[in-house]
């Protein structure tokens, strides 16, 4: 199992989560008591708290891994998940992203599994994205 680019992506994923939500609070603030728009953005930062908490829950559980297989030598330490650049090949992102993406459909929308689902969804898109880039740039170099 490779964790490291797990670790990141999960990492990635609360980080802009947190932003969002934090855009949205302020947006909220900014709105007369009244507004109908309160309900939209309270109903949004409802959904995203509970994908911060699911991403919060997938963090963990890697960490936990991740201290556990570096315990058992199978698992290299390194200096931060900052550091931690194992991307993995794009299509076996693209499979993990399709595989979350059925099984968050066969879930209840509400349920605390979906949205720790939504949270792994999450992570692969910016794990794709990372992959992606780091693809480009090794087609780049070797121009």
């Amino acid at each position: 199992m490779n964790i490291e680019p797990k670790l990141h992506a999960t990492s990635d994923s609360l980080l802009a989560n947190l932003d969002r939500l934090r855009e949205l609070e302020l947006e909220k603030r900014q709105l007369p008591v009244g507004s109908p728009r309160l309900v939209e953005l309270a109903d949004e930062i409802e959904h995203l708290a509970g994908t911060v908490l699911g991403g919060s829950d997938l963090q963990s559980d890697l960490a936990r891994v991740a201290v556990s297989m570096a315990r058992e030598g199978d698992l290299e330490k390194t200096s931060s998940i900052e550091t931690l650049d194992g991307a993995r090949e794009v299509h076996a992102v693209l499979a993990d992203w399709r595989e979350a993406e059925r099984r968050l459909a066969e879930l209840p929308q509400d349920s605390p599994e979906a949205g720790r689902e939504r949270a792994q969804i999450e992570s692969l898109r910016l794990e794709y994205r990372r992959a992606h880039d780091a693809a480009a740039r090794r087609n780049h170099h070797s121009d």
